[in-house]
């Protein structure tokens, strides 16, 4: 995880490596003002990560800051490089495109040109429509862990948590967000599903250690077989996920609890408190029930398959499996997940038939931005489909590196939404 030092210093390199500087100087003088035409393009775009706290690392959303990092932001905006839009252009078509129009690009690169004046705040011109992911049409509840907590291993801790299910009625999460009030600290958070007949062997888990939670590397522990574990949702830097599309949700029984899994890396920040809250939004009927489905090689988690040799480039480690008969389902989003020496990734589906679909290819892996798409037209997988996918690492150390669950293993990870019917 960077910190925020890191990612200012990042953006001001980034700025300094564009091909023609934009000159923020006064002598233009323009028609466009911070207020009437550049909040706007920022507060819909940007401010979801660029606020206090957020996984963008520093704050975009008054005049004040936007002026001290105008160059830069702007620079990084013409660039492509923000908003992060991470998947191959050729792959696949996605709802929720982050990237700017050229028409906003040129405007915030105007203003810049023009001097970048402040204008007047009763001046703030209309609200914008954003990418509109990554927030809840409503939340009808938000759990929480019980109290903070403080990493006592380094420099990886993994610590699952029992929070309540506070609904009495079996019912669907149509929805969810994921906030960690430290991004510093948190590389990832997963919502298990605690079913009824699983609870009393999560409380016991809680109950063994002392303070709040217990150790869970790999999964929630407790003795559950990771394998039958069903998935609320997850977080990584830079990872959004809002509604889940429109008719479906995941079921959950009344009784049910949930298990945060909180895995926190100090290598670069200090251990210090850290507290996890989830949105949910729920409906009683979905015309489409659905499970989050993650995708990776056994081998590569349990038989020391996937190595990435100590002073290598370009290395890549590939797997498929063929889909069974009466095994199909329908594919909404999906995700990577690798760590920091991952280079490129990709989730792609060969047909019986000899053709290639592609769901998902990242070219330029950035471990701060992780995140869902969400599929414009969501693809079916049938028998006889085989599901690929593909990992790419760069390993300058001089140790080999396998999968694993500290920031400096690796792993190759899918996961998507999927439903059934």
């Amino acid at each position: 995880m960077k910190t925020q030092s890191i990612l200012v210093v990042s953006l001001f390199l980034a700025a300094c490596k564009a091909d023609e500087p934009i000159d923020s100087g006064d002598s233009m003088g323009t028609d466009l003002s911070y207020y009437a035409d550049v909040k706007p393009i920022l507060d819909a775009n940007c401010i979801s990560c660029h606020q206090s706290g957020g996984v963008g690392g520093f704050s975009l959303t008054n005049f004040e800051e936007v002026d001290l990092l105008k160059g830069p932001v702007a620079n990084a905006i013409a660039s492509g490089s923000m908003p992060p839009w991470k998947p191959n252009g050729e792959c696949n078509d996605y709802l929720h495109d982050a990237r700017l129009s050229q028409e906003l690009i040129d405007t915030v690169s105007d203003w810049i040109d023009g001097g970048a004046p402040e204008g007047r705040p009763e001046d703030h011109g209309e609200s914008q429509e954003g990418p509109g992911e990554g927030t809840l049409s409503r939340v009808d509840h938000r759990l929480t862990m019980s109290t903070a907590y403080t990493p006592t291993q380094s420099p990886d801790d993994y610590r699952c948590f029992l929070v309540d299910w506070p609904f009495t009625e079996d019912n669907y999460v149509t929805g969810y967000t994921v906030h960690p009030d430290n991004p510093a600290l948190v590389h990832h958070v997963i919502a298990f599903i605690a079913d009824p007949e699983t609870v009393e062997l999560y409380q016991a888990a809680d109950d063994a250690e002392d303070g709040e939670g217990w150790a869970c590397f790999g999964g929630p522990g407790a003795g559950v077989d990771v394998s039958n574990v069903r998935w609320l949702g997850s977080w990584a830097p830079g990872g959004q996920r809002g509604d889940f599309p429109a008719g479906t949700g995941i079921p959950m029984k009344a009784g049910s609890k949930l298990v945060l899994q909180v895995h926190i890396n100090t290598a670069v920040e200090e251990p210090a408190p850290a507290l996890v809250s989830v949105d949910v939004s729920v409906e009683n009927e979905v015309e489409q029930p659905a499970l989050i489905q993650p995708w990776t090689n056994p081998s590569w988690v349990f038989g020391g398959a996937m190595g990435i040799p100590a002073n290598t480039d370009g290395v890549t480690h590939e797997w498929g499996y063929k889909l069974p008969a009466q095994y199909a389902f329908k594919v909404h989003s999906s995700s990577l997940h690798m760590h920091t020496r991952g280079t490129a990734a990709r989730l792609w589906v060969e047909r019986k038939d000899g053709s290639e679909e592609c769901l998902l290819g990242i070219d330029d892996w950035d471990f701060d931005w992780q995140r869902s798409y969400d599929l414009l037209d969501p693809m079916v997988l049938e028998e006889g489909d085989t599901l690929n996918i593909s990992c790419t690492w760069d390993n300058p150390t001089d140790e080999d590196i396998y999968w694993g669950e500290g920031t400096g293993d690796e792993m190759c990870l899918g996961t998507m939404f999927v439903t059934t019917n």
